[in-house]
């Protein structure tokens, strides 16, 4: 099968590095694939495996750019015969939409995009949507008016042989100048304005996280327009503390090296995910716009809960001594921390891992694919 991916941009984020993880899925499966984005660091991976990538501006919303993305992609499609599409976001569904044909078309929603005018003009279904969590697909049915009857929840996948319990820190501990005795509370992040309050929330309480023990350290992960902000922040929490005990790391591409080191990773989404893969405590720390939501710790009582959002945490309530309590919980008991590390390892495996997905998505194509040929 002929498969376009369409996607914004491949800069590092969740839903990014899920496309690319897709695409290499699908092409180790014996599928045909390209991907088609605003280009960005993570084509690299495309073009090691062979990928194609075209670059096509899909990650704007002016004018200019929607038209010349639209020529792109209809110039795309005469070209490359594909027996399927399938748009990441909004901007790429609404083009590959209007450029499709009789292509059939799969949409994916990764998160609770803005409704009412005019986004619900340019909000488009497909013949069939993924939503990533279940609160997506109710926000979907609610606000854009998206039929239940054609949507399906499927997480994004996750590399369980990557991001992999085990990995060699000493040399990474070393660099950063950390002795044996000290723990690391790891944070990773875009810094963009519409996910920062949570990087920023955490910074703020880092005084009382950190408490008095001089050996626990709090990493941050991640780059964005907002990051002169988190950097101010950070010099600011520091200067509260005495001494340097935050730390801004930048952007990672290794990131599953980094979550092996940590203690506890505090995060949302993908980097929950990728965590517990790694076999790491994670307490979910998410946010939306203004709003942060404390999700608390992924253990046995609490995942079903928490996938329901996508492990962001959405519509939480936000109590300034969670994480405190939270963190103190698992610092003092080892041997809890190891157990979560376990349960979030094997429900990622169970349940997340980039195959199964790759499987579930596969059987979406193969169905919209069928009805498209009896028509």
């Amino acid at each position: 099968m002929r498969v376009v991916l369409a996607t914004m941009a491949l800069e590092l984020g969740g839903a990014e590095t899920h496309v690319v993880g897709l695409a290499l899925c699908l092409a180790a499966r014996g599928h045909q694939v390209l991907v088609a984005s605003a280009g960005g660091r993570l084509v690299e991976r495309l073009k090691e495996a062979g990928i194609p990538h075209h670059h096509v501006p899909l990650a704007s919303r002016h004018p200019w750019h929607l038209w010349r993305g639209a020529l792109a992609l209809r110039k795309l499609v005469g070209e490359f015969r594909p027996h399927i599409m399938h748009a990441h976001a909004r901007i790429p569904a609404f083009l590959c939409e209007r450029v499709r044909g009789k292509v059939p078309l799969v949409t994916t929603y990764h998160g609770a995009y803005s409704a009412g005018f005019p986004w619900s003009l340019v909000t488009r279904a497909g013949d069939f949507t993924i939503a990533v969590s279940e609160d997506i697909e109710h926000h979907l049915q609610s606000r854009f008016g998206f039929d239940p009857q054609r949507i399906a929840v499927i997480p994004n996948g996750i590399d369980t042989e990557s991001f992999r319990p085990g990995l060699n820190t000493a040399e990474l501990r070393r660099q950063l100048g950390f002795a044996s005795e000290d723990r690391i509370l790891f944070h990773a992040s875009r810094l963009s304005s519409d996910v920062v309050a949570a990087t920023l929330y955490l910074i703020e309480r880092a005084p009382s996280l950190l408490g008095q023990d001089p050996h626990l350290h709090l990493l941050i992960a991640g780059d964005g327009p907002m990051r002169p902000h988190v950097e101010r922040e950070i010099a600011s929490a520091n200067h509260r503390m005495g001494r340097q005990r935050v730390r801004w790391v930048g952007l990672q591409d290794n990131l599953a090296l980094w979550y092996n080191l940590a203690e506890v990773v505090i995060g949302a989404g993908r980097v929950a995910l990728e965590a517990m893969a790694c076999g790491r405590p994670v307490v979910i720390l998410g946010a939306q716009d203004r709003d942060v939501f404390i999700g608390g710790w992924v253990e046995s009582s609490s995942w079903e809960r928490l996938a329901r959002t996508n492990f962001t945490a959405r519509g939480a309530g936000r109590h300034a001594g969670d994480l405190e309590r939270d963190l103190a919980l698992v610092l003092q008991e080892p041997g809890r921390a190891a157990e979560w590390g376990t349960i979030g390892r094997h429900l990622v495996c169970d349940k997340y891992s980039l195959p199964a997905v790759c499987a579930e998505i596969e059987k979406v194509y193969q169905l919209v694919v069928q009805e498209r040929a009896r028509r």
